[in-house]
């Protein structure tokens, strides 16, 4: 028995199978290395917004009809995440800012200690070391 004898419905005559041939379009370089994967993965939060739309409306219509808990749990879920990639689309749009605006302004000022340093590792051998130390001592 299956389905939808069980269900005593028509099983459905014709299947649409849908494939997404397309293909990764590689930037021809023109633009800095940052730049190309920034429009990148710009590009890849788009696709996943707009196919996240979908999902929100299938989702929703499903919720609807069937006003299982489940179905309201996973959509609430689903909104939730799509709300967390619209936060992270702004973050990264922030971020390349941030990067702009500090590569823009060159410092004059040397940095400043923020904290104290508790421990000082020496990566070296011991001729080195010994000779970082005489030099230290012929300053002095």
């Amino acid at each position: 028995m299956s389905i939808y004898d069980a269900l005593n419905i028509e099983p459905p005559t014709q299947v649409e199978v849908v494939q997404d041939n397309e293909s990764i379009i590689i930037p021809d370089g023109g633009n800095a290395p940052e730049d190309t994967d920034f429009n990148y993965a710009r590009g890849n939060y788009y696709e996943i917004i707009e196919q996240g739309k979908a999902a929100v409306h299938t989702a929703m219509r499903i919720a609807a009809e069937s006003e299982n808990p489940r179905a309201i749990e996973v959509l609430s879920g689903l909104m939730k995440n799509m709300a967390d990639i619209n936060k992270q689309l702004i973050m990264m749009s922030k971020d390349k800012a941030d990067v702009k605006t500090a590569r823009g302004t060159k410092s004059t000022q040397p940095m400043q200690q923020i904290g104290t340093v508790q421990q000082a590792v020496f990566v070296g051998s011991s001729s080195d070391l010994n000779k970082l130390l005489a030099e230290k001592a012929v300053k002095e």
